[in-house]
């Protein structure tokens, strides 16, 4: 594409500003374009012709022409609409070249410019130490929680770290993980020697069972600014680390046992609603916990299924009117199968459940109460 060295007619203008607008790449059909531009403009066939020789004639639209100038069938390439940078933008991009980024950093931290708009020279010349600084940083500096090590090192802020995007994130080897900007709690209740755990979906749930008494045999779990499904094998693993980069665990009732030793449990039993958003849960909890069970609670739901008034359709009201459309993979099990199959058009969720059927059947495995 050859620069511009003529000024293009208002028609012309016209067009290449609805070629822009409207297929937004650089490539378009010809075939496609023309008609569209016809009616986007309402202007005739014609104008539009001329209008695409002025611009092809300013290097502004490239194509093969016939012998009036004219484009002929196949492609045609637009040019890309020239951005002007803001003086914030100029400003951001001296800062970070003088406090000595490579060019690959350079490039990654250019968007954060976007954020900019109101900071002062200094400022900004503050914050880029601040990144080369952590940048540089080894990997024992970045254990504790995002919030934390951005406050300790930017600024005085908390959120900027959660602020970067994840190209720039990677670019200052910096864990994404740091980005998480809310604690993670899970809460825990049940006896100190429980004879089984039972992951449960839901709060309002974990209430119900506690209030059950269920925690008096066994120890209950359920997560808080989080769902369950995250506590996944990476994450079960960061139990270790300090403060609040792994899940923090709360005790609600009793005196259950560590976090780590419910999950390693030899009997650990998963209790969510049943529909097929549990078995996505399910099988992402089985990864980071192998021995993981279904709970015999789900006996209760599974009846449930069966009364149109216990139970209801995958549908909007609801919150669930897009599982059906999601792809998941049916388990292989029997019995998980088959409830699989049974919640293929209703759904029970887990709050429908009472608490004397909680106490009753939370103990066990659904193959156990079966």
């Amino acid at each position: 594409m050859i620069p511009v060295t003529e000024p293009i007619s208002e028609d012309a203008a016209r067009v290449l500003d609805a070629l822009r607008k409207t297929f937004r790449s650089e490539r378009v059909r010809i075939s496609t374009a023309l008609p569209r531009l016809i009616s986007k403009l309402g202007i005739g066939k014609f104008v539009v012709y001329e209008a695409l020789r002025d611009l092809h004639r300013a290097g502004m639209v490239a194509y093969q022409a016939d012998s009036r100038g004219l484009p002929v069938s196949g492609y045609m390439t637009v040019s890309p609409q020239e951005t002007q940078l803001a003086p914030h933008e100029i400003e951001w991009c001296d800062v970070l070249r003088a406090v000595g980024f490579t060019a690959a950093e350079h490039e990654a931290l250019d968007a954060l410019s976007a954020k900019l708009g109101d900071f002062q020279l200094a400022d900004m010349r503050h914050l880029a130490k601040g990144l080369r600084a952590l940048a540089g940083r080894d990997a024992s500096h970045f254990e504790d929680a995002g919030p934390n090590v951005s406050a300790r090192n930017l600024m005085g802020s908390a959120k900027v770290i959660a602020q970067l995007s994840a190209r720039a994130t990677a670019a200052l080897g910096l864990p994404p993980r740091l980005q998480q900007s809310s604690p993670r709690y899970v809460v825990c209740a049940g006896p100190s020697e429980p004879k089984a755990t039972l992951l449960i979906e839901n709060p309002r749930a974990f209430e119900n069972a506690v209030r059950s008494g269920l925690a008096h045999t066994v120890a209950l779990v359920c997560t808080y600014g989080f769902g369950l499904s995250y506590l996944t094998e990476e994450l079960v693993e960061t139990l270790t680390l300090r403060g609040a980069e792994g899940p923090i665990a709360v005790q609600r009732a009793g005196t259950p046992p560590p976090l780590n030793a419910l999950l390693g449990a030899q009997n650990v039993y998963l209790w969510g609603d049943l529909d097929r958003a549990a078995f996505s849960i399910y099988a992402s909890l089985r990864r980071a916990i192998p021995q993981l069970a279904w709970s015999g609670i789900y006996v209760a739901m599974d009846r449930m299924l069966d009364d149109p008034m216990t139970s209801h359709p995958y549908a909007a009201l609801f919150d669930k009117a897009g599982q059906l459309l999601r792809a998941v993979s049916p388990p292989d099990e029997p019995t998980m199968y088959r409830l699989w199959e049974r919640c293929a058009v209703r759904a029970v969720d887990q709050e429908a459940v009472s608490e004397a059927e909680i106490a009753l059947l939370g103990g066990g495995s659904i193959e156990i109460i079966r």
